[in-house]
């Protein structure tokens, strides 16, 4: 067992600060798996309990009619579909993505 002292404390309202701050040294967090991937290869981050599974957030996307769904919304679920691996489509028509 190790033993770390520390003292204070840090409260973020927003994920960017916390992981800035877990990878600049002030302590641990739990932290989402979208992007810390480098920092998990170049030592900058450890994953301190590799076989506790972490929870799991659903993401949705609802429209009100899969016919006319604007450009901007399907750029930008494309986007994600390519940022977050094993993202899927539930909709019978394959319109939407649930995660």
């Amino acid at each position: 067992m190790i033993s770390v002292p520390v003292s204070g404390r840090l409260t973020f309202d927003d994920g960017l600060s916390h992981l800035a701050a877990c990878v600049a040294g002030c302590g641990v967090a739990q932290v989402f798996d979208l992007g810390i991937a480098e920092h998990l290869r170049s030592g900058r981050l450890l994953n301190l309990f590799p076989d506790w599974s972490d929870e799991v957030f659903p993401l949705h996307a609802y429209f009100p009619s899969a016919q006319y769904i604007p450009a901007k919304v399907r750029a930008f679920e494309a986007l994600l579909a390519g940022a977050i691996p094993n993202l899927r489509a539930t909709t019978s028509d394959q319109d939407g993505f649930s995660s």
